[in-house]
């Protein structure tokens, strides 16, 4: 009997260890994907900044300009005149400057109505597929969105579940390109001419849109 006891202790104990090995073992594993998912999150922060030099908005907070306009965080900016941009765009120390329109949605993912300087980063990046749009309602499309040349989408103001959301069901957006994926929050942006945006809500023209 007594043999028997030592031999269930030594047991317990052996299955003790084997469960504090195990434990360590995922504390481990835990820590090293959560330090490659905080790398990860870093790398692709720094590559979605780095496409932006300068970020101009209205006055008011610009940690939220730029969680806005370089994370995508959806959030009501103040709107800023147009005309900002085109002086901008005629400043000879300017190479290229681009719009950042927000407010629509497909699946939660965001629509950013701007040019074409900003699709190919001023000509220097090349798409992974297709073209750049045109002035007519395409898009082009991160590669982390799950459309491909082709697709045809209706767009959401706002995001379902949203009070104030409602859909712009007459109006249909042609993927015509897909940009390569950088590992940042534009993977999932779908950019369209900022006129077409400009369309969708009732803006027939530029010039009758000073925002």
């Amino acid at each position: 009997m007594a043999f028997y006891y030592r031999r269930l202790a030594s047991t317990v104990a052996g299955r003790g260890g084997g469960v504090v090995v195990i434990l360590i073992a995922l504390a481990t594993a835990l820590s090293i994907s959560v330090n490659l998912q905080e790398r990860a999150l870093r790398m692709g922060s720094a590559k979605a900044a780095d496409r932006f030099d300068m970020v101009i908005g209205a006055p008011g907070s610009e940690t939220q300009l730029v969680l806005s306009s370089v994370f995508l965080q959806p959030s009501a900016l103040t709107l800023i005149p147009a005309q900002v941009l085109y002086e901008v765009q005629k400043n000879p120390l300017v190479a290229w400057a681009a719009p950042v329109a927000f407010g629509d949605f497909y699946k939660g993912m965001p629509i950013v109505g701007t040019n074409a300087a900003l699709v190919t980063d001023g000509g220097k990046r090349p798409l992974l597929a297709g073209r750049v749009f045109n002035d007519g309602f395409e898009a082009v499309v991160g590669a982390g969105t799950g459309l491909s040349i082709g697709s045809t989408f209706s767009p959401v103001h706002g995001q379902v579940g949203e009070e104030w959301a409602h859909a712009h069901a007459e109006v249909r957006y042609t993927v015509v390109g897909v940009l390569p994926a950088d590992g940042s929050a534009w993977d999932k942006a779908i950019l369209v001419p900022v006129n077409a945006v400009w369309r969708v809500h009732g803006i027939h023209a530029p010039g009758d849109h000073d925002d």
